[in-house]
């Protein structure tokens, strides 16, 4: 009777689903600080080192003990911080100044291409009517 009842406790009931093994906890806790927080003024100065090194994102990474995509990330919050204005008015006077870019830019396009254009169709009803100043038809 013993080892039937051995066997029974081995193999689960049908339908009963059995629970998985249980592990001890591990007695190492994770250890905590292990992130570091790098000031605007450090971070400004890994890049223009790796920038003046001509390092690449792994190169930089390895060297200042940081991840490859940490730095990628700094580097691209660094372009678009220069890149960006600095208050709202400054963003104002900029789309402005493009405005103000672009209309002069359609306008000169406008007179050129108005200076241009009678010279353009003389030149093709010339050829097309073979009435160009050097070459005549004949009767």
């Amino acid at each position: 009777m013993a080892a039937r009842k051995a066997k029974s406790k081995a193999s689960p009931k049908p339908g009963k689903e059995s629970s998985p093994p249980k592990v001890a906890a591990s007695k190492t806790k994770p250890s905590k600080g292990t992130r570091r927080r790098y000031s605007d003024a450090e971070r400004q100065r890994i890049l223009e080192t790796a920038r003046r090194e001509g390092l690449s994102g792994p190169k930089a990474a390895k060297r200042f003990g940081i991840s490859t995509l940490t730095f990628y990330n700094w580097r691209k919050a660094a372009v678009e911080k220069k890149s960006a204005p600095q208050s709202r008015t400054q963003a104002t006077t900029v789309r402005a100044r493009e405005g103000d870019l672009a209309r002069q830019m359609r306008a000169e396009v406008r007179d050129r291409v108005a200076q241009m254009l009678p010279e353009i169709i003389a030149s093709e009803l010339d050829a097309i009517l073979g009435t160009g100043g050097s070459r005549r038809r004949s009767r």
